[in-house]
């Protein structure tokens, strides 16, 4: 508090008509030095002074976390309440304060706006530091982030609006094979998709190809729109299943599709024939006195017939048509858009391949195979079990006829 004579006194006066003084505990200038380390709950200062060992208010301060309240002269309350940065009781006119009897009982209106200026100072004080508070708790928590993100055992990127990485941690570093620093600016090109994992082929700066597996939740850094992106190498992963769905998919012996692809493939080229109106036919092919063979030569032999069978059917096929094993010595193949004269010509082609194509022992002896096919052209209504079925009558007619023929 200000020792100036006659501001002091009448201040200190009014403060007490209002009963504020009672409440605040009011110091003068001359005990405030063996106070200024009490609880006190405001400092009301006059332009010009040093209170405490501080420098002069407005150009310096007063002791840390103390509201105040500042006197001055009317013209410059004038320019503090233009001035919309500042609150309503920053300033107060000294010259209402130098005038007055300090004896008087009534308040005046002056006292009054004093003891209002010292509750607003403090209420607003406490505002500061809550709003203080809240903003160090935020940026202790934004520190606490970007730490657990360093620290993370996964790859972690934060890739800004403009799809650059903004940030990368030691892990997406040795991901990438690259110092992290170097990853930022980069340009991350592949989709992001809020809380959903999604898998994209990349290549490394050294040439490496990899699948990624990411998963991105939006987020802000540096107080604008983000993502958070997690990367995890899953090129294993993805080989696996690949090798598993070929597996699931695939004759082992012959590399074939199997049976269950094939009669998959024939009901969407069913769906497919039925709205477009187009022809639709299969094959069924059966290598004539196979079981000698094995009798003869072995099943090794055996194996190696029905590969030759396969690489014959895979030369004549179109890269339309859809070869598969249907089962022991028996081949199909689907023949989509092909009505039944065009397929005979492929099924012509096939049994003549076959029948000149050599073949031999695991011995080195030379044999030759021939083969019987039985073609269908797709009825409408006709599902795929219907249609093979029909096919596999005119392969059984084949090979009544003495074999090595083509039926449709």
């Amino acid at each position: 508090m200000t020792d100036s004579d006659p501001l002091a006194r009448n201040v200190e006066a009014g403060l007490r008509r209002v009963n504020a003084g009672r409440r605040l505990g009011v110091r003068r200038r001359r005990e405030l030095a063996q106070h200024v380390h009490d609880k006190l709950q405001a400092i009301l200062i006059d332009p010009g002074e040093r209170i405490a060992g501080a420098e002069t208010y407005g150009t310096a301060g007063v002791p840390a976390g103390i509201p105040v309240v500042r006197f001055g002269y009317l013209a410059d309350v004038l320019a503090s309440a233009a001035d919309r940065t500042r609150g309503p009781f920053d300033w107060l006119p000294r010259e209402f304060y130098l005038a007055g009897d300090p004896a008087a009982v009534d308040p005046r209106p002056e006292d009054l706006l004093l003891a209002r200026a010292i509750r607003h100072a403090i209420e607003r004080h406490k505002v500061d530091q809550l709003l203080h508070r809240s903003v160090e708790r935020l940026h202790q928590t934004e520190r606490n982030f970007r730490n657990l993100l360093e620290r993370s055992a996964d790859a972690m990127l934060v890739i800004g609006e403009d799809r650059r990485v903004l940030f990368a941690n030691a892990a997406a570093g040795q991901l990438f094979k690259r110092d992290a620093v170097q990853l930022i600016g980069q340009p991350f090109e592949h989709p992001l998709e809020a809380n959903r994992s999604l898998e994209f082929h990349t290549r490394r700066h050294d040439g490496v190809e990899m699948v990624l597996e990411v998963v991105a939740a939006p987020t802000s850094w540096d107080e604008q729109p983000a993502w958070l992106a997690t990367l995890r190498e899953t090129t294993a992963r993805t080989l696996a299943v690949s090798m598993l769905l070929h597996e699931a998919s695939r004759d082992a012996l012959t590399g074939l599709w199997n049976r269950r692809i094939l009669l998959e493939r024939i009901e969407q080229e069913i769906g497919r024939a039925e709205r477009g109106g187009h022809a639709l036919s299969v094959a069924i092919l059966d290598l004539d006195h196979f079981k000698r063979v094995n009798d003869t030569w072995g099943h090794g032999t055996g194996d190696d017939v029905l590969q030759t069978m396969a690489r014959i059917l895979e030369r004549c096929c179109r890269k339309a048509d859809i070869a598969a094993r249907w089962g022991g010595e028996e081949f199909a193949l689907l023949m989509p858009e092909t009505a039944r004269e065009g397929a005979l010509i492929v099924a012509e082609r096939l049994r003549t391949e076959t029948a000149r194509t050599p073949m031999k022992t695991r011995k080195g002896e030379g044999f030759r195979m021939t083969a019987s096919l039985g073609v269908a052209q797709w009825r409408a209504g006709e599902d795929a079990a219907a249609l093979m079925a029909r096919a596999d009558t005119q392969l059984y007619r084949a090979k009544e006829s003495g074999r090595n023929l083509v039926c449709a």
